[in-house]
């Protein structure tokens, strides 16, 4: 455990009706920075299998999600008693996947890319790492390459709307 880790037990739980996690105690809570870092990124183990994300808020508790995928590969199941580390994590940290860099460089977008927020890089990265296959994974690539020249698209592509540069429209920011 590294030393600003912080080590707690818990149960795997259906997080509402979609998805599974741990609540992290009060007690934990306390001990993270989340005056500074609503939106706290984390990361460390569950069960000694590597887990990264944001502590999400829901239902007066802040709890981590673990996706279906991560629960697969971890061999965890839901109803488990489990030891978790977490700890922050580098809120600016995104790793993009390989197909991803190779089309941002090839595409001669790279600065484009650095400019956008490390939020909206790792959505993006996701959009391509959360598909099976190398193929499917190139595809979304390009799909991010238009989002990258575009920002907008990207927001509109989330449920969002375009921004008109009036401040005054309620979907401007």
């Amino acid at each position: 455990m590294r030393e600003s880790s912080i080590h707690f037990e818990a149960v795997i739980v259906r997080l509402g009706g979609w998805s599974t996690g741990v609540v992290v105690p009060p007690e934990v809570l306390e001990r993270l920075p989340l005056e500074e870092q609503p939106r706290l990124r984390v990361e460390g183990e569950v069960n000694g299998h590597p887990y990264e994300g944001a502590l999400h808020h829901a239902g007066g508790e802040r709890f981590v999600m673990l996706p279906k995928r991560w629960l697969r590969a971890s061999g965890v199941r839901e109803g488990q008693f489990v030891e978790v580390e977490i700890r922050p994590a580098d809120p600016n940290r995104v790793d993009v996947p390989e197909e991803l860099d190779r089309a941002i460089r090839e595409a001669g977008l790279t600065e484009a890319w650095a400019e956008l927020t490390p939020g909206t890089r790792r959505s993006m990265a996701y959009h391509v790492t959360s598909a099976k296959r190398s193929e499917t994974r190139e595809r979304r690539s390009e799909t991010v390459l238009g989002w990258v020249r575009d920002p907008d698209a990207f927001r509109v592509a989330r449920g969002g709307r375009r921004r008109t540069g009036n401040p005054e429209d309620p979907g401007w920011g």
